[in-house]
């Protein structure tokens, strides 16, 4: 980013409300590398959508029952696998364990699985529409819905994010900063 462009009054707006940051009262940061901060978490701030207002409570319970419905269908997969409703195919065991690990991934919360679970259902069904022409009937909207959910319920939880541990080195016993 280029602060040469600009002025001492645009500079002194823009860090205005950071005065007071961190970087701000180090001696070696200046405002040119505060302004970059204080413009990257502004920038941050823009491109990061609102969270979704539903309590966390909730949106766990949204998760599970979309895990639940996940894990359901693939034992009816494997139940009618197993009686010979489909033949037993590869194909087959590879739906329940695809099925399976985006359970497992909305159970835990990630987002990405529970979208995925909801664009993998809505694929079969359209694939089951075209190639056997079952048409989708309630229960098939009810997984939808109920897949529907859980993404919405794992975008609702907070992320789950370690904070880093720092370690400091030691010198004789000593800590150094």
């Amino acid at each position: 980013m280029n602060h040469a462009r600009y002025g001492a009054q645009q500079l002194d707006q823009a860090v205005g409300p950071y005065r007071h940051a961190p970087c701000m009262r180090k001696v070696h940061a200046g405002p040119a590398r505060c302004l970059s901060r204080a413009l990257d978490s502004k920038r941050n701030a823009q491109i990061m959508p609102p969270p979704i207002p539903i309590p966390e409570h909730q949106a766990r319970m949204y998760t599970r029952i979309a895990a639940g419905f996940a894990v359901l269908s693939a034992v009816m997969t494997g139940a009618a696998m197993r009686t010979g409703m489909f033949g037993a195919n590869y194909f087959a065991l590879i739906d329940i364990a695809i099925l399976l690990g985006l359970a497992y991934g909305v159970l835990r919360g990630n987002m990405a699985s529970a979208v995925i679970l909801f664009v993998y259902h809505v694929a079969n069904r359209v694939y089951l529409y075209q190639v056997a022409g079952v048409k989708p009937g309630q229960s098939a909207f009810m997984y939808g819905a109920m897949y529907l959910l859980g993404a919405l319920g794992a975008a609702a939880l907070p992320p789950r994010i370690k904070p880093l541990q720092s370690k400091s080195a030691t010198i004789g016993g000593e800590q150094s900063e």
